[in-house]
């Protein structure tokens, strides 16, 4: 049984971080769709991709230290969402107070504030959903 849990935690990480990545997505779709930001046409938007790509292994080291990645029996569905909405809004304002505070550093001080709120609502939403589809199949 241990070792079933160790390759269903390797699993949860690999689904955490491509839920993660695809909610960065999503949120530079909105963004970029919906005018929530003027974009410069002569801007790359690689930059700000990048930038956004450092979310995943900060999102997977405050889930481990969350401790998101225990047995369901121990924490409880109710425990983990609970979990869940703490590590994103501690991960949003982590990410948001960097980009603020190192605002000498090109593109960040062009990164939108509406980037923070659409990819906490977003991912928060997107990892509740997974976790609760993988729950029923395992």
């Amino acid at each position: 049984m241990i070792g079933n849990e160790k390759k269903i935690r390797y699993l949860y990480v690999l689904i955490d971080a491509i839920v993660i990545g695809g909610a960065c997505i999503l949120t530079w779709c909105f963004i970029v769709k919906f005018h929530l930001w003027q974009v410069n046409p002569e801007l790359s938007m690689i930059p700000f991709y990048l930038t956004t790509m450092c979310l995943i292994p900060e999102y997977l080291i405050l889930f481990y230290v969350f401790d998101i990645y225990t047995a369901k029996y121990v924490t409880g569905s109710w425990n983990e969402k609970k979990i869940i909405c703490m590590a994103n809004l501690i991960g949003i304002l982590i990410f948001a107070s960097v980009t603020i505070c190192f605002k000498q550093i090109p593109y960040l001080y062009l990164f939108p504030r509406s980037f923070f709120y659409i990819f906490l609502i977003l991912n928060t939403l997107m990892m509740i959903c997974v976790r609760r589809k993988s729950a029923k199949i395992g």
